[in-house]
């Protein structure tokens, strides 16, 4: 796993996943049906994990990227004294972590999971996650079903235009993603274009690997780790899950 893949990335991450909360109902439901307290692996700039705590759950945040996580501690810090005792934010590897207490709910979302690039990475990070499952816990890990991913190469493509009013830059996305379903490694080429008023481009450029997995072997991998799979979602509205769903929802439990 890139340890320091959204280092650089913070304010382009923000800009576009600030706003997307279309998952948070899923997570508020487990969170409100298993009350405890909540451990999100990769956390990244607390995008689900304040919401979470704002609505008055307790709740753990790991990442292992500090700027990420400088981001997340600045908006928690703008919350309540009483809702700051809720939550604490921890750096760390999520294939490693040991914190020496149970979960009633344990989540992997918006495909963090497909980070980890090995075999062995995935399953030292389920292997975290089952550790520290309360008996009725449960784990939720979010990824993109990989059979809608494109057989060929996707040309260099206009993702999105932003205006970032503040520092009067005009900020444009550009990506481009190569998929090799033999060993299901996808790269991906972001590329941010911050255009200033009088014209003049800065252009960033960040290239990701992510693998991919498909159902069954979620589900082996899952089972290996000691947790029964309950269901597998495709859509955040609970739908079930088929071949053109765009999601894969996994819920797991303690065997």
């Amino acid at each position: 796993m890139e340890a320091d893949s959204y280092d650089n990335l913070v304010r382009f991450y923000e800009m576009e996943h600030a706003a997307f909360l279309d998952d948070l109902p899923l997570y508020r439901g487990y969170a409100e049906r298993d009350e405890g307290t909540l451990l999100e692996l990769g956390c990244g700039t607390g995008r689900l994990l304040v919401p979470l705590v704002r609505a008055g759950h307790d709740a753990i945040g790991v990442d292992c990227s500090a700027p990420m996580l400088t981001c997340a501690r600045h908006k928690i810090a703008s919350l309540s004294h009483k809702i700051l005792s809720h939550t604490s934010l921890i750096q760390a590897d999520m294939r490693d972590i040991r914190l020496g207490k149970r979960f009633s709910l344990v989540f992997i979302a918006l495909n963090t999971f497909t980070h980890l690039l090995t075999r062995d990475d995935q399953k030292r990070a389920l292997s975290v996650a089952a550790h520290h499952l309360s008996a009725q816990g449960r784990l939720v890990i979010d990824v993109a079903n990989p059979l809608l991913l494109p057989a060929l190469s996707e040309p260099l493509t206009l993702q999105g235009q932003w205006q970032d009013w503040g520092k009067g830059e005009t900020i444009l996305k550009f990506t481009s993603t190569h998929y090799d379903p033999a060993s299901q490694l996808e790269e991906l080429v972001l590329i941010y274009d911050l255009m200033d008023a009088h014209g003049h481009v800065v252009r960033s450029v960040h290239t990701f690997v992510l693998r991919h997995t498909y159902r069954r072997e979620m589900e082996l991998l899952l089972e290996q780790a000691g947790l029964r799979v309950e269901t597998c979602y495709g859509s955040y509205g609970l739908d079930p899950y088929g071949a053109q769903s765009e999601q894969m929802i996994f819920v797991a439990c303690p065997s």
